[in-house]
């Protein structure tokens, strides 16, 4: 379901401008990139919200030492403010793209 659903959003992005007095011919904007662009951002801000350290854990592999190397309280906690600020833009964008 979700595949399907994602597949439709790209066909709708992917489909462009449609012939004029048509449904989609430019009146009313095409709200599916804002969608997408409020789900990602959602699921994003959540993600640093809970887990911080989840983004570090991802790029452990470009330090030399991973083991040696550890994020600090501050830089923990500038991620999930990041999260919330996301999360926030996320609803936004999710907001427009429902109620467009």
């Amino acid at each position: 379901m979700l595949i399907s659903l994602a597949t439709h959003l790209l066909q709708a992005i992917m489909a462009g401008p449609a012939a004029p007095g048509t449904p989609g011919d430019g009146s009313s904007p095409n709200h599916s990139a804002d969608f997408i662009i409020g789900a990602a951002a959602l699921v994003g801000g959540v993600a640093n919200m809970i887990r911080p350290d989840l983004a570090y854990k991802l790029s452990k592999w470009q330090f030399r030492n991973p083991e040696a190397v550890a994020p600090s309280d501050k830089a923990l906690l500038l991620t999930r403010i990041g999260g919330c600020f996301a999360a926030v833009v996320g609803i936004v964008f999710l907001v427009l793209g429902f109620t467009g």
